[in-house]
This record gives C-alpha cells, sequence and structure tokens, in this order.
C-alpha cells in the first residue's frame, strides 16, 4: 500500500492517464493484440476506450523505484516497520521461483530493488522505535470493504456497425485521403475513420469494432521505451520491450516474424508480424511497425485483419506506412 500510495504521492498514474487522454479516441484498441477485457476503468469513465495498460499505463522502472523509496519513507514516517516493504518483496520474489506471478507483470523487479530499499531505510537510520508491523484500523477497513457489495457491471459501449450484409466491413478503398496532425502526416483508405489525438489514434472501417476491440484497421501510437537509467537504446531493443509487452498481455499472442528492416519517411524502421486470436472470431495478423522519430520519439503502427483477410488489408496498411511524414 505504502508503494502504491508513492505513485499517487508522486502523480505517476496522473501522468500516464493524462497521455492516454489526449488521445480523445474511443480506443477500443486491437482486441487481439491488446485483449479486450484489459480496458482501463479510468479512461472508460473519461470516455476513453482504453486496451492496454502494459503499454500506457504500465510505469516505468524509473517511477517503480521511485514510488520504492517513497514508500519506505512512508511507512517510517508513519511509525511501521520499512522492513516491511522488503520482507515483501522476498515473499513475492519466493512466491515466483518457476512460475508466473501477476505481481511482477505490472512491476518490474529489477535485482538491485531489495537492496535499494535496504539502503533508504539505513540512510533512515532504520526502523522507528516501537515500530508497527500491524494494526486494529487495517482489519477493521478491510472487513467492511470485503462486506461491501459487487460494484455492477458497466455497459459495454456501442460497436459502429457494419456497412454491408454479411456484417464485415467493406474492403479497403483503393482511393486515399490525408490525416494531416499531431507532428504527423500520412494517407489511409478514404472509407475509414480516424480517431484519436494525440498520443494515439486509430484508423478503421465502419465495423472494424467488434466487441469493442478492434478487428480491422490499425492503431499509430507512441511508445516509451524503459532506458534502464540509461541513455537512448537501440531500435531493436524498444522494439522487443514492445513485442514482450503486448505477448505479456495476450497468452495466445505468438510473434512469426521479428526485425525485418524498412524505412518509415527515412527513419530506420522495424517490421514485425504476429498471430492472435481475433474478436471476429479465428486468428488475426498483426502488421507491427516500429520507428524512432528524429526527436527521439517512438513510433508504431499495427495493422490487424482476420488472418484468411489480412493480405486483403495489406496493402492499405502499407500505404499509411509509406506515406507517413514527421513533422
Amino acid at each position: 500500500m505504502a508503494h502504491e500510495i508513492g505513485h499517487v504521492v508522486l502523480r505517476h498514474g496522473t501522468n500516464q492517464v493524462s497521455k492516454a487522454y489526449l488521445a480523445q479516441a474511443p480506443l477500443a484498441i486491437l482486441g487481439g493484440v491488446l485483449g479486450s477485457n484489459s480496458i482501463g476503468s479510468v479512461l472508460a469513465q473519461l470516455g476513453v476506450g482504453f486496451g492496454l495498460n502494459s503499454l500506457f499505463l504500465k510505469y516505468s522502472r524509473d517511477a517503480e523505484s521511485q514510488a520504492d523509496l517513497l514508500g519506505t519513507q512512508i511507512l517510517h514516517d508513519s511509525g511501521y516497520d520499512p522492513k516491511g516493504m522488503v520482507e515483501f518483496f522476498e515473499k513475492i520474489q519466493a512466491e515466483s521461483k518457476g512460475r508466473a506471478v501477476q505481481f511482477f507483470s505490472d512491476h518490474p523487479n529489477p535485482e538491485n530493488r531489495i537492496s535499494n530499499v535496504q539502503h533508504e531505510i539505513e540512510r533512515l537510520g532504520g526502523a522507528p522505535a516501537n515500530a508497527r508491523k500491524d494494526s486494529t484500523e487495517f482489519h477493521t477497513t478491510k472487513n467492511l470493504l470485503a462486506a461491501l457489495p459487487a460494484p455492477p457491471k458497466s455497459a459495454r459501449g456501442a460497436n459502429r456497425p457494419a456497412d454491408t450484409r454479411n456484417g464485415k466491413p467493406a474492403p479497403p478503398s483503393g482511393r486515399l485521403t490525408t490525416f494531416n496532425g499531431n507532428g504527423l502526416q500520412f494517407r489511409y483508405p478514404d472509407n475509414w475513420r480516424q480517431d484519436g489525438r494525440g498520443s494515439a489514434m486509430t484508423i478503421a472501417p465502419d465495423g472494424g469494432i467488434v466487441n469493442d476491440s478492434l478487428a480491422y484497421g490499425m492503431v499509430i501510437a507512441e511508445f516509451e521505451p524503459d532506458y534502464h537509467g540509461q541513455g537512448p537504446i537501440s531500435l531493436e531493443e524498444a522494439t522487443d520491450q514492445l513485442l514482450n509487452n503486448l505477448q505479456r498481455s495476450n497468452a495466445n499472442m505468438r510473434v512469426t516474424q521479428s526485425h525485418e528492416r524498412t524505412r518509415v519517411d527515412g527513419q530506420a524502421a522495424l517490421i514485425a508480424e504476429a498471430s492472435n486470436q481475433s474478436p471476429a472470431g479465428g486468428r488475426e495478423t498483426d502488421w507491427i511497425v516500429t520507428t524512432i522519430r528524429p526527436d527521439g520519439t517512438m513510433y508504431y503502427f499495427v495493422g490487424v485483419a482476420p488472418q484468411n483477410e489480412f493480405n486483403n488489408y495489406l496493402r492499405a496498411f502499407e500505404n499509411v506506412g509509406d506515406t507517413m511524414k514527421f513533422k
């Protein structure tokens, strides 16, 4: 709890939500790639369909370290034994041996995490006199929360209707229209709609959203790699981080091709492909392009279509990448 309070005090969550809110779009992103059940409730209340906490709400390694240290200070200053922070990580570490633990999917666990907390405790002068390890107030609050009724299930957002009788979107138009804004310019089929601003957007046909998830179309978004507290990293390493995050969020996702070299607006870029469960049923193919802009911002483009229809959409995805201009 002290660790999570540290995130709140340091406004890490506010920073991440602000980035996503700038999108101002119903980004029920990538049902297959991102998982339709991972929509962030806070962003849903803001009117932003949101699908990937491992990209948007995943705190950086530096933010996690900051929350560890501030949480340790909070424990110390409130009269609790700060060694509880160390003991917590030790227990999680012991539980994780030989199997995956959900905690580490959201909270990276660098080898020096425990030692950093131990050093902070030393800096604080050790545990305060008569430090507490428990309280009646905690158990009272816990019992009150356990007795509360389950929260009501929110209604799922409405999907845009398909424009064909068989329920599938119309094929991508050969006529292209231009998006020009947010430091980007590109061309896309004129029978697709563009939604979003800021750091993320979708372009998809009517009927491309199935069960609040993107089944046909593209996502264009920024990705902030983990720099491990050091300088810039290579495009290859940043791309691997993105693919690992996607796979960690989706047990059914399999990367089938990676690190194929291309260029986007003259910048080095990489193409990867993955296979995943489609919200439209069956398998889907995900066409993923990553590049780093001249100002150091990393962008990724993901084109999504059911596997048996992917070839009908690939040219449209490639047109977006071929016409992309960074301003």
